[in-house]
């Protein structure tokens, strides 16, 4: 069987679409799974700092004072009602 120049360039032609096409469905599915990776993060970051502040406002319910340290540099926190009850006589 005998392949013409026609047939050549069909094949070729054929060829490259098909890795055109492969090339922007990666590129796609890359694109969708960044985005998914993102929210992912995003959530995750979100959760954290929820559940860190919830956990000094519990400590910080029963007058108890909260250290935090951020490079380094220390700071206690404490509810100002206990500060108020503190100070009256």
């Amino acid at each position: 069987m005998e392949l013409t120049k026609q047939t050549i360039v069909i094949i070729g032609i054929s060829v490259a679409l098909l890795l055109l096409s492969e090339f922007f469905v990666f590129e796609k599915i890359s694109e969708s799974r960044l985005t998914q990776l993102q929210s992912v993060s995003e959530k995750s970051y979100s959760m954290g700092m929820q559940d860190g502040i919830s956990e000094i406002y519990k400590q910080m319910e029963n007058c108890q004072t909260v250290s935090i340290s951020i490079d380094n540099k220390t700071k206690n926190l404490i509810d100002v009602t206990c500060v108020d009850i503190l100070k009256k006589p």
